[in-house]
């Protein structure tokens, strides 16, 4: 029942998958703690606080706090489209 965050919001946010999963297999998604995300078109920087992204399917944004909840905090540095470490306070 869970599926990639789509870039038009069709719930919310529960948790981080650290590999892709398919469709007809079960997976693991991350709610809390330290897990690799992905960011979106924008640079990140280190204590920045993050939500997903509604411009790339699946990655994270700098948090607004508008139209998304919060999802955790950047502990690193990362350029547009690369990996970065976050602590996630989901649940």
């Amino acid at each position: 029942g869970v599926i990639a965050m789509p870039t038009t919001s069709t719930g919310i946010p529960v948790g981080v998958a650290i590999y892709e999963i398919p469709a007809n297999q079960y997976g693991w998604v991350q709610t809390h703690g330290v897990a690799p995300v992905i960011a979106d078109g924008s640079s990140i920087a280190q204590g920045s606080m993050l939500q997903a992204a509604l411009s790339v399917a699946g990655s994270i944004s700098l948090a607004t706090g508008v139209s998304q909840p919060m999802i955790g905090k950047a502990l690193s540095t990362g350029a547009s489209g690369k990996g970065i470490t976050a602590f996630l306070n989901i649940d």
